[in-house]
């Protein structure tokens, strides 16, 4: 690599999207782009018990296996997309979730090698490694080193967001129709793996009508490619919709996934405070790194103002995206990252700089990092089989619950959840209490009916606030019906699980 044409891809003399990235140059940033993924994400592989929500998406998944049909016969907001991503590689993940795992790094790598090729319009190839490569350090910052629903969205976005780009590269109006059609195709796939991404196919929709009419051609014109945008980004959803539709289940469909969303009590004002001080203090290098680019941007690369106004109205777009649901958690932070690492690319225009920046943001993202996460999966593993192994006996005896605890405890007993609100928050959170089109304290008095076999709880909650009618209901059970027979330290050892056994039921041995 070492050769005058590779010395002169760091040269300031010439605009930099005027030096090509040869093929070479491309194997070596994908190259070291997968290296980088392996090396920082593969010590999560195989931790059943990695966070609350993907252990469910993997239930799920697991249930479709068995016939069941989302939002009817188990219970969630998620679009279908994001389920079916979980249930394709559930042949490949036993009783963990190393299947999407590993489809997960894929995502992330191919992200970051999205993200290099958008940074390439302003530095050298080898310096547009650097914010590539910051994408994989910072989906830690916010719970993205496994497989959050926004780590798979942020791949369709951000190529989207690239066709975007290049479509207004020449005033072709053919070429803006056709790249703009593959972008609303991605933007679709995207909106079916998480809602909220449809602010940022919004605002990209709107860029391309903006980019078709500045083709010197009649508004009237812009009709039929606009059509034909909104109806590539809204026909995924649309198919689902009617398929429901025709099977009988609308008003369930409607009901999860437009409706009680909005219904949910709005979490725990401390609780939100502090989400939102970390969020803002853990990504504050990144933002000021960003504004001070954008800077850049404006007085230093005068013909590229318009990629300039793309990339803040994508960031924002973005943040209405984040912002939007009201409550909000760390990973929701994820889909801000590619458009703040291409707005901050301009500043890594320098070797010097950009390795001393690099530095820096990598330094203060891995201090956010979870600690040992190695020895975490390790812990995890065992937990979840030890507690699955001593409640399958007694599971011929009745039904298995999960309380507050984790849900992948259904796929490695084989039990199938006594309700289909089977996210242990549906029923146990308070936030819920009035956002599932049920009566929750109805839906436990039915479960408790039911007799179950084991019951699994916890030690210590993660919710800021139970749901005081259906909690009330499950510890009186519990008290009365129920010994505890063992209790094992989560992965992460915030807490303990606890395996409660009916009173009435002989030991079993496993």
């Amino acid at each position: 690599m070492a050769t005058s044409a590779t010395t002169n891809r760091f040269a300031h003399d010439a605009p930099a999207w005027t030096l090509p990235a040869s093929r070479w140059d491309t194997i070596f940033a994908w190259t070291v782009l997968l290296i980088a993924a392996l090396v920082w994400r593969t010590s999560f592989f195989g931790n059943p018990d990695f966070h609350v929500d993907e252990e469910f998406y993997a239930l799920v998944a697991d249930r479709m296996w068995h016939g069941a049909l989302p939002y009817v016969d188990i219970w969630d907001r998620k679009p279908i997309g994001l389920f079916l991503i979980y249930a394709a590689v559930r042949p490949f993940s036993g009783e963990s979730l190393i299947g999407v795992q590993i489809f997960a790094l894929f995502c992330a790598w191919a992200t970051a090698g999205t993200i290099w090729t958008m940074a390439r319009r302003y530095v050298a190839p080898l310096l547009a490694l650097f914010p590539a490569i910051l994408y994989l350090f910072w989906l830690g910052v916010f719970g993205g080193f496994n497989a959050q629903s926004p780590v798979f969205y942020n791949l369709p976005m951000a190529l989207a967001a690239l066709l975007c780009l290049r479509a207004g590269d020449r005033g072709d109006r053919a070429r803006i129709v056709r790249l703009g059609a593959g972008a609303m195709a991605l933007v679709g796939i995207a909106i079916q793996i998480k809602y909220t991404a449809v602010f940022e196919g919004l605002f990209l929709g709107l860029w391309l009508i903006w980019l078709h009419l500045r083709a010197h051609r009649p508004a009237a014109a812009a009709l039929g490619p606009a059509a034909l945008w909104c109806g590539l980004a809204l026909g995924p959803t649309l198919a689902v919709a009617a398929v429901y539709a025709m099977l009988g289940h609308w008003a369930a469909f409607a009901d999860a996934n437009f409706t009680s969303i909005f219904l949910r009590a709005r979490l725990d004002e401390d609780y939100l405070f502090n989400l939102q001080a970390f969020i803002l203090f853990a990504g504050l290098p990144l933002f000021i790194v960003s504004l001070v680019s954008l800077v850049g941007h404006l007085f230093l690369e005068r013909p590229r103002h318009r990629d300039c106004a793309f990339l803040v109205g994508w960031f924002v777009a973005a943040m209405c995206g984040f912002t939007a649901i009201g409550n909000f958690y760390d990973h929701y932070a994820l889909p801000l990252l590619p458009p703040l690492l291409v707005i901050a690319a301009r500043i890594f225009g320098s070797r010097l700089s950009a390795t001393a920046l690099f530095i820096v943001l990598a330094g203060w993202a891995m201090k956010w990092w979870i600690p040992n996460p190695a020895a975490a999966t390790v812990r995890s593993r065992a937990t979840i089989t030890r507690l699955a192994d001593e409640a399958k006996p007694y599971l011929a005896h009745g039904p298995m619950f999960v309380w507050d605890g984790p849900s992948i405890l259904y796929v490695a007993t084989g039990a199938a959840p006594p309700t289909r609100f089977a996210y242990p928050d549906h029923l146990s959170n308070l936030v819920e209490k009035d956002a599932l089109g049920i009566d929750t304290g109805a839906e436990m008095r039915r479960i408790l009916a039911l007799r179950p076999a084991v019951i699994f709880s916890s030690s210590r909650k993660i919710i800021p606030d139970y749901n005081p009618v259906t909690s009330r209901m499950i510890q009186s059970a519990l008290a009365r019906d129920y010994v505890e027979i063992d209790r094992q330290p989560e992965g992460w050892r915030y807490r303990d699980y606890i395996l409660y056994v009916r009173r009435d039921l002989p030991k079993q041995h496993p």
